[in-house]
């Protein structure tokens, strides 16, 4: 994991991305599609978000926002907002 990955979301959409990509480390300004994501992996990854944080995203979101710094800048506040909630966040 990249040193400068702080913030619980962050960590987590990380690991999540990490896990699904079969990649050891991500960096923010990683692109989803440029370390071998693809259309599968992506319907992969919205449902170990919305299993994993509790968080419904449509699947453009990883297509509006292909990095993870931008998917995390998207995602983070809907994870919080879920928590407030009384979803099961992360």
């Amino acid at each position: 994991m990249a040193d400068d990955l702080a913030g619980r979301p962050l960590k987590s959409i990380a690991d999540i991305w990490a896990e699904i990509l079969g990649v050891k480390t991500i960096d923010p300004d990683d692109n989803f599609f440029a370390i071998g994501g693809h259309s599968l992996l992506a319907v992969k990854l919205m449902s170990a978000i919305q299993h994993k944080m509790g968080v419904e995203l449509e699947m453009s979101a990883i297509y509006d926002f292909p990095t993870l710094r931008e998917f995390s800048a998207h995602v983070s506040p809907l994870i919080v907002a879920e928590n407030r909630s009384g979803g099961r966040g992360p």
